[in-house]
């Protein structure tokens, strides 16, 4: 069962549209409101991948970790501009990005990280294995 056929039973049942709109892609906590769904449906959102962000402590540590690399890096550069990438790589990131199925409400469901700001980072690369796209710093 997919979490739109769990959305359809929870409407059956409660006879409320609402969910509909709660779970659209364009709504910024439709990845909460899918797991509420599947609950509500009998499922467990573990069973779904798709919807599992990692959790708040790895999300902390990855975006550490990225602050870290790009102040290493300035500072080794000696200029701050050094740390972002160039129009044209940025253009070819976020084309990548909006293509990825991990994308989802802005943000990549294997780092967490909101994409629009990973993407600028000469120093970050995709965390999918492999990488759709690298670091160039």
């Amino acid at each position: 069962m997919s979490w739109q056929d769990a959305m359809e039973v929870v409407i059956t049942r409660t006879k409320n549209e609402r969910y509909r709109i709660l779970t659209a892609d364009d709504h910024p906590m439709a990845t909460e409101y899918r797991r509420i769904v599947l609950e509500m449906a009998g499922q467990d959102p573990k069973d779904y991948p798709e919807l599992d962000f990692p959790s708040i402590m790895k999300q902390a540590k990855n975006v550490a970790e990225a602050i870290g690399r790009a102040t290493t890096h300035a500072i080794a550069a000696g200029s701050i501009s050094a740390v972002w990438v160039g129009s044209e790589v940025l253009g070819e990131r976020r084309g990548t990005c909006r293509a990825c199925p991990y994308l989802r409400e802005d943000r990549c469901v294997l780092c967490g990280c909101f994409y629009e700001q990973k993407i600028r980072l000469a120093t970050e690369e995709c965390p999918d294995s492999p990488p759709r796209w690298k670091r160039t710093a």
